[in-house]
């Protein structure tokens, strides 16, 4: 599975991600947690989801589409509802 090495931001997607409560920040923190590594699967037409949590525990999940050399453009984020909840506890860690 691909890591995600870098996320380009635009006004557009932070604004977006910013209606459903979620700060780039928080985002980052998901990709980038070294102490609860995110569990990332692959969706259609190079869509990945990233399910993880950020370091004061809030579980989110982020729509990405990959680029070259890990470089990822944030689509949507959201807090996670309890089905993703329970995959990511799962699945992931």
């Amino acid at each position: 599975m691909r890591a995600i090495s870098s996320i380009k931001w635009t006004e557009e997607n932070v604004q977006h991600i910013a209606r459903h409560g979620i700060r780039p920040e928080e985002v980052e923190e998901v990709c980038f947690n070294e102490d609860n590594v995110p569990f990332i699967r692959s969706g259609r037409e190079n869509l990945h989801y990233v399910f993880g949590r950020t370091y004061s525990g809030r579980f989110l999940f982020v729509v990405a589409k990959f680029a070259r050399h890990g470089e990822a453009r944030v689509i949507t984020a959201r807090d996670m509802n309890t089905w993703e909840k329970n995959y990511f506890k799962k699945r992931g860690k």
